[in-house]
């Protein structure tokens, strides 16, 4: 049997480099786990991977050893006809449209595709996002034309293209009940196991560590705003690192007069994607971990900040409860004062300490918990 992987759909190239999120790690996960498998099950796994695409850190160098590559600028331009299974790891919302066509020329072939959420359907409006689009006018041209496409045409497409789709797969709970308001059918499996995953000391720094800040959802502009406030109030000598903030957006925090700008000079580090081995040292040597997010459909930085035995600050919404169960202290991300208030709860030493003893025993029922699901993820991927 052979499998092709679409990791075109998954990788933003910048300048030839490799850009990730939470959906590309996703992804990388799948695609290592599916090439263990199928080197023990004798089925034969190729990568559709985008033209500039190229090998760039040293995990990913053993994540596609023994992975033949096929390369393409678009999933419509691959010769389907020597595939037997394609198996989509992330699809927004311009891959799902291509399926229809691609089942169309190719019918035998076998699709499966991991549907992550639909955030253009539940997430909140929130005055805060203006200040993603630089202005308020700017603001509501943006946001209206978002809502025409996302939540009108693209509701009606979506419930067209799914169809070609033969066996869909999410990731919590919480997206599976909302993809089933025009799914018939779906599986519901936990993430795999973390990857990569550095074998550093585990240790408090100085930070609390906020993971890929660049989008609205991320809720990142409200919570400086809360952690301003929690500075001003406590004297407190926790800072913050920020991942995931190119320059531009940096401009566009610093120009906020409602952020208490000589904090964020002197307390918080904004910095741009990272590879993975030096995310992993910014786990395991923050304070905590924060994520309060407005909309997830899982919440892999929960699950990565549990696997360093990280306290983790959490919204109280969505998908995220299910991945840190209790072991969470909950927030809610559309209140500051509540965010403030969990920067304060982190500043009690003995709560670290329970929190780091209950983040690693959370940990450790998760990864058995996810494999046992890999092993009916694979079940269901080859029958």
């Amino acid at each position: 049997m052979k499998i092709a992987i679409d990791f075109i759909s998954t990788c933003k190239i910048v300048d030839s480099i490799a850009k990730y999120a939470g959906g590309t790690n996703y992804a990388k996960q799948r695609i290592l786990f599916l090439k263990e498998q199928c080197l023990m099950s004798g089925h034969n796994i190729l990568l559709l991977v985008k033209n500039e695409f190229k090998v760039s850190e040293k995990e990913e160098k053993k994540l596609f050893e023994n992975i033949e590559f096929v390369y393409a600028n678009d999933l419509t331009q691959v010769d389907y006809s020597k595939f037997d299974i394609l198996y989509l790891p992330q699809v927004n919302g311009t891959t799902l449209l291509k399926i229809p066509s691609i089942k169309k020329k190719n019918e035998s072939l076998k699709i499966l595709a991991t549907l992550h959420d639909r955030q253009h359907n539940i997430t909140k409006f929130d005055k805060y996002d203006r200040y993603y689009c630089s202005g308020i006018k700017r603001f509501l041209i943006v946001s209206l034309g978002y809502y025409i496409f996302k939540k009108v045409i693209f509701n009606c497409l979506y419930n067209h293209c799914v169809k070609y789709i033969d066996k869909i797969i999410t990731v919590s709970n919480y997206s599976m009940q909302k993809l089933n308001d025009n799914v018939s059918s779906i599986k519901y499996y936990l993430n795999n196991k973390i990857l990569f995953k550095e074998d550093v000391s585990i240790e408090r720094g100085d930070y609390c560590l906020f993971v890929g800040g660049n989008r609205p959802e991320k809720n990142l502009i409200r919570t400086l705003e809360a952690f301003c406030f929690f500075k001003k109030e406590t004297r407190s000598d926790t800072k913050m690192i920020v991942t995931g903030i190119n320059d531009e957006f940096k401009k566009v925090i610093h120009n906020k007069k409602f952020l208490n700008q000589s904090i964020l000079e002197k307390d918080v580090v904004f910095i741009d994607y990272v590879p993975m081995d030096e995310l992993a040292r910014l786990y395991a040597k923050s304070r905590y971990v924060v994520f309060t997010s407005k909309c997830e459909g899982y919440g892999l930085p929960v699950k990565e900040a549990l696997s360093y035995g990280k306290p983790v600050m959490a919204s109280n919404v969505t998908s995220i409860p299910e991945v840190a169960g209790a072991v969470a202290h909950y927030v809610n991300p559309f209140d500051t004062l509540s965010i403030k208030k969990g920067f304060i709860f982190f500043e009690n030493q003995s709560v670290l300490s329970h929190y780091e003893h209950a983040a690693q025993k959370r940990y450790r029922i998760l990864e058995k918990i996810s494999e046992l699901d890999d092993e009916e993820f694979f079940f269901d991927f080859i029958n």
